[in-house]
């Protein structure tokens, strides 16, 4: 290798950022306090690349802690866990349904279970009003082997759900399954399914949702 002067090895450092992906890589070491940092390394940095090859940007990406290290080798399937953030929610953290870090109580443990399976997951986030991480996640929609959605009914606007809905239909059509799809949602949103199975060994035959203010007065009062 050739021996390089030192004018020239400042001007590659102050081309290419170094310190910032191996203090990430570092940081993320210690925390996990692995005992094998060469296969560490190794996993860390691939996974990197596997976000990067499908379409993923740090814009989509927020404090993942608590997030296991991706799988090493052998992995068969790339997911995404896709959260979206309320811009100027008062809980300063994108919603009432977030935690301190910005996710959803149980993003990361089932970014988690998909891990423990040997396979990639990465927990991303969806912003409609960011031209540029809009059409990365485009990208990366069409990219991966299943999408799991944690984004509340309501949080988005009617029009940015709708894109967002367009966008779950077409991964579907491409035979990417997306749990859950926007049409399980409108058919048996959360609190709706309840109601749906009162009739079963296992509902609650008082269990009911009012639609309207209608309905609301002649049921409740």
């Amino acid at each position: 290798m050739a021996t390089l002067s030192k004018e020239e090895v400042e001007g590659y450092l102050m081309k290419v950022d170094l310190r910032s992906p191996l203090e990430e890589s570092l940081n993320l070491a210690v925390s996990n306090m692995t005992y094998n940092p060469t296969a560490f390394f190794s996993g860390h940095f691939a996974a990197k690349k596997r976000a990067a090859d499908i379409g993923i940007i740090p814009q989509m990406v927020g404090p993942c802690d608590g997030l296991m290290p991706q799988p090493v080798e052998g992995s068969r399937y790339t997911l995404v866990l896709v959260e979206y953030n309320i811009p100027g929610h008062e809980s300063g953290v994108g919603g009432a349904d977030k935690c301190k870090n910005g996710h959803r109580t149980d993003s990361i443990p089932i970014a988690n279970g998909v891990i423990k399976t040997n396979n990639y997951c990465f927990p991303i986030k969806y912003i409609p009003d960011n031209k540029a991480a809009y059409d990365a996640f485009v990208k990366v929609s069409k990219a991966v082997d299943g999408i799991i959605v944690r984004i509340n009914p309501g949080q988005l606007t009617p029009a940015d759900q709708e894109h967002f809905d367009g966008l779950m239909r077409q991964s579907i059509k491409l035979g990417i399954p997306v749990w859950s799809s926007p049409d399980v949602q409108i058919k048996m949103g959360a609190k709706d399914a309840l109601c749906k199975i009162a009739h079963l060994n296992c509902g609650l035959p008082d269990t009911l949702a009012y639609y309207t203010p209608e309905e609301f007065k002649a049921g409740f009062y």
